[in-house]
């Protein structure tokens, strides 16, 4: 009877060192909206798990207000730039003339008739008319929506959140003395507790040095 035996040439290979993690997923791209002025809701477009699209609108406040703000700053930036003129016009700078004047003279002249607050009150007041509507920034999913109709904005208050679902990352921990093995582009398996046979590969994009307590980083 002859024993068979399986042989190989011994050689240099790379070794695959495993590390095995619990961590969380959560998106990479997400948004909190939040309203640039206190008018009240006239309607909401959007709810909690809906799709939406990048420009969507998603929420409109009453705007008579706004207009109303706007056009009067309008008005007054329109009587400043007349007054700009007139001091130009005493100093000897003829209106055919303006774009020659020296920064100084011109920076006095905005200075005495009021231009530049008025220019600044408003891009100011078209700033929040153009805001009034609120734009989903990218394709997501709408979630932590609790606002409803007719009530007043709130400036400090997060209206809703934007989610990319598919931008999602991994957040992970490993002992510091995995760390050596680590690197940024290193590939990641990621199996989902809840749904493992809905696998899939990643990598690594940032690494934090910081130490934890107990070693973890």
């Amino acid at each position: 009877m002859v024993n068979e035996v399986t042989i190989s040439t011994l050689s240099i290979t790379p070794f695959n060192h495993e590390l095995i993690s619990n961590g969380k997923l959560s998106a990479a791209r997400y948004a909190d909206l939040v309203f640039e002025t206190m008018e009240p809701i006239t309607s909401i477009l959007v709810k909690n798990g809906e799709q939406v699209k990048k420009g969507q609108k998603l929420a409109e406040l009453a705007t008579f207000r706004l207009n109303n703000t706007k056009e009067q700053a309008k008005a007054t930036l329109e009587q400043a730039k007349l007054e700009l003129q007139d001091v130009l016009i005493r100093q000897g700078y003829p209106l055919n003339q303006l774009s020659g004047i020296p920064d100084e003279i011109l920076t006095l002249a905005k200075s005495k008739s009021g231009y530049d607050q008025a220019l600044a009150q408003y891009e100011l007041a078209v700033y929040e008319k153009e805001n009034a509507t609120i734009l989903a920034p990218f394709d997501g999913i709408v979630a932590n929506l609790f606002t409803k109709p007719y009530n007043k904005a709130s400036t400090s208050e997060i209206f809703c959140t934007i989610i990319d679902p598919n931008s999602l990352e991994a957040v992970f921990t490993v002992l510091e003395s995995e760390l050596p093995f680590l690197k940024q582009g290193d590939k990641v398996e990621i199996i989902p507790f809840a749904m493992p046979e809905n696998k899939t590969e990643g990598y690594i994009t940032e690494i934090n040095p910081v130490v934890q307590e107990n070693g973890i980083v």
